[in-house]
C-alpha cells in the first residue's frame, strides 16, 4: 500500500513536466498510480510548454515501460498464476520422518523437505549399490 493511500485515502499521482520519460517511469516504482504528461503531435510546432511535451512515439514508449514496471512489482501475497502451475513438482514439501504422537509437536528433527519428484529413479540403482560415501552419512528415508 502507498502512503498516500494508507494516510489519506488516496492514490500516489505525478505531474511531470521533466524531460524524458525516466521520472515518471521511476515515479510508478513508489508508487504513483495516477501520470500527467503533457504530450505533442510535435514539438518543432512550438507553442506553451513546449520544451517538455511528449511526442507519440516516446508516449508509446512511457505506457510500454510503465505497465513493465507494473507488472513486475507484483502483488502482495501468495497466490500461484495459472502459469506456474507446471513449476509446482519442483516445489519442495514437507514430511514427516519420525514417529509423531498425537498432540506431540512437530519440530526440525521429525520434519524433512524434499523435492520427491526430483529423486533418482530407482531403475539407476545399479551404479550406486558399488560406491561408498566419502563421510559418514545420517540414516534418511
Amino acid at each position: 500500500m502507498t502512503p498516500n493511500l494508507e494516510r489519506h485515502g488516496t492514490e500516489e499521482s505525478l505531474s511531470d513536466e521533466a524531460l524524458g520519460i525516466g521520472v515518471a517511469v521511476a515515479r510508478v516504482d513508489l508508487g504513483a498510480t495516477v501520470i500527467e504528461k503533457h504530450f505533442t503531435l510535435r514539438r518543432a510546432d512550438k507553442g506553451p510548454d513546449c520544451e517538455f511535451p511528449l511526442e507519440p512515439k516516446e508516449l508509446t514508449r512511457l505506457c510500454e515501460e510503465v505497465k513493465a514496471v507494473w507488472a513486475a512489482l507484483g502483488s502482495a501475497g501468495f497466490s500461484r498464476e495459472q502459469v506456474e502451475e507446471g513449476s509446482r513438482v519442483f516445489r519442495r514439501y514437507l514430511y514427516i520422518v519420525e514417529s509423531v504422537k498425537k498432540g506431540e509437536r512437530l519440530t526440525l528433527k521429525n520434519l524433512r523437505s524434499s523435492r520427491p519428484r526430483l529423486d533418482i529413479e530407482v531403475s539407476y540403482i545399479k551404479p550406486f549399490k558399488a560406491m561408498s560415501p566419502k563421510k559418514t552419512k545420517k540414516e534418511t528415508s
